[in-house]
């Protein structure tokens, strides 16, 4: 029972993370969005396996429940907030 149960959470595990092109299917975005947010240190979720990148699902899907979306430059919420003057 203990190599079922082993297999079992290597399964649970390999099921939450997902490779960079699967990362950019799942949040609608190009592989490109993927590399440069995480050059910039925007996306949630890295972990490295061995020379791998993989991304926590979990981490992904709270950040985009908390209404924090990824984006892609400015910020979409401070685009029409500019200051009016009288």
């Amino acid at each position: 029972m203990k190599g079922a149960e082993k297999m079992e959470n290597a399964t649970a595990i390999n099921s939450r993370l997902l490779s960079p092109v699967q990362l950019a299917g799942y949040i609608g975005k190009s592989l490109q969005f993927v590399y440069k947010h995480v050059q910039t240190g925007r996306l949630p979720g890295l972990v490295r396996v061995g020379r791998h990148l993989m991304y926590d699902r979990n981490i992904i899907d709270m950040r985009i429940a908390s209404g924090v979306l990824l984006y892609d430059g400015e910020r979409p919420e401070n685009k029409n907030n500019e200051t009016r003057g009288a």
